[in-house]
């Protein structure tokens, strides 16, 4: 598998930040593998895994989702994530992540009733899956007078949940600042970009950042 790391000075130290903190680098071709459908921004694959692994339970019992109450929260995610405009799906995302998935259940004893399904491990969080990944066609192109960012996403559980823009040096050799980070932000929010975007974003440079965040 190829492992492609970021670039630049900023981007490496922000990796190496979160991997002692016990996030895992996701290579870029697995990125692609694990979403599936290119079009959703959420690593299909991946909250596959932790579905699977997941135990759901009422009145003392537990069993693991069947594979209709794993296809349901499958679709309830993504369809979400999808919807018009990126604060609609942010919005959406993040009422998931607060509220759960509700979801008809098989019991074991061949009844059915409605469980809520956590999308994350809120009180065990070695229970949860931490990815992060280099995204190449976010980032801004290093030019003589700008300077380049990149760009890292991290996953929880194959949700979108964390952007960095780590800006760089310009053509030029000089330090950008995160002033150039949030203006890559801005320009992706006005030219319309479709689905869910990471409820926390951070913008960094050499001397420090800035962090924003919603719902």
């Amino acid at each position: 598998m190829s492992r492609t790391p970021p670039r630049g000075t900023i981007a490496r130290s922000a990796l190496g930040w979160l991997q002692r903190l016990g996030w895992q680098y996701l290579a870029p071709n697995r990125r692609c593998a694990l979403r599936g459908n290119p079009a959703t921004p959420v690593l299909e694959g991946r909250l596959r895994e932790y579905l699977q692994q997941l135990r759901v339970g009422a009145h003392g019992e537990q069993w693991p989702l069947d594979a209709d109450g794993i296809a349901q929260v499958l679709a309830a995610v993504v369809q979400r994530s999808l919807r018009r405009g990126t604060q609609s799906g942010s919005d959406a995302l993040l009422t998931l992540l607060r509220e759960g998935v509700h979801v008809a259940q098989q019991r074991p004893d061949g009844r059915t009733m409605e469980v809520v399904v956590p999308l994350v491990a809120w009180t065990e969080p070695e229970g949860n899956h931490w990815d992060v990944t280099s995204a190449r066609e976010q980032e801004q192109p290093l030019r003589d007078a700008v300077p380049r960012v990149d760009v890292l996403l991290g996953y929880v559980n194959g949700l979108p949940l964390l952007r960095l823009l780590c800006v760089e040096r310009d053509g030029q050799g000089r330090w950008g600042r995160e002033e150039a980070a949030i203006a890559l932000h801005c320009r992706g929010q006005d030219a319309g970009m479709e689905g869910c975007t990471a409820p926390l974003l951070l913008a960094l440079d050499r001397r420090g950042g800035r962090h924003a965040s919603s719902g």
